[in-house]
């Protein structure tokens, strides 16, 4: 009896289990065999860039992200909720999303996400995206913020003292660095120094 092999190829396109049954003929009848084969997901593939311009961002700055996804399971369909991502800023703060804003293709999309951040440092935005059968992607993004100045709004005091009068003077600010902390120097103009208020947040 001669042996013989004979090969041949196939892609899967979507995740699942799969019976392959192979029939062999020949003049006087056929012969089948079958097997199971298991696909897993490949995975969404994900990719995350900055869309904000012009940096470099400050701290108060709303930053915006573009995630852009291809999934070559074809599972994209036009209610958009076969899958799910999920950012972590790096702060604190995760977010979870099932929506998205625009869909190139039946395997691709892309979403827009935002943040501000409340005090100056090295972050590193992680986005984490799972498709319908469980798969994760995840990409991350580094971010440099940095820190923003006070801006004073207003002073207010008395206008005119007699020597040796208590003065009571006080001023207002803001900062987009809602986790800054400050302190308050006041130059009084008569070479006493320097006054230092309290340290305000």
């Amino acid at each position: 009896t001669a042996s013989r092999d004979f090969a041949l190829d196939h892609v899967f396109a979507n995740a699942g289990t799969y019976t392959v049954t192979v029939t062999v003929t020949n003049e006087e009848g056929s012969s089948s065999d079958s097997l199971q084969v298991q696909v897993a997901s490949a995975g969404p593939q994900v990719t995350v860039t900055q869309n904000t311009q012009p940096g470099p961002h400050s701290e108060g700055d709303l930053i915006r992200f573009d995630v852009d996804i291809v999934d070559s399971t074809g599972k994209l369909d036009t209610t958009f909720n076969q899958w799910s991502y999920v950012v972590n800023w790096g702060d604190g703060k995760v977010e979870n999303f099932v929506s998205i804003v625009s869909r190139t293709s039946s395997t691709e999309a892309f979403a827009t996400i935002s943040h501000a951040y409340a005090d100056n440092g090295q972050y590193n935005v992680i986005v984490t995206v799972t498709d319908l059968d469980g798969a994760a992607s995840q990409q991350t993004s580094p971010l440099t913020v940095g820190n923003a100045a006070p801006r004073i709004t207003g002073t207010s005091g008395p206008n005119a003292l007699v020597e040796g009068q208590l003065g009571t003077f006080s001023v207002s600010f803001t900062d987009p660095g809602s986790a800054d902390t400050h302190s308050v120097s006041w130059d009084w103009g008569d070479s006493s120094g320097n006054g230092v208020g309290s340290t305000a947040r």
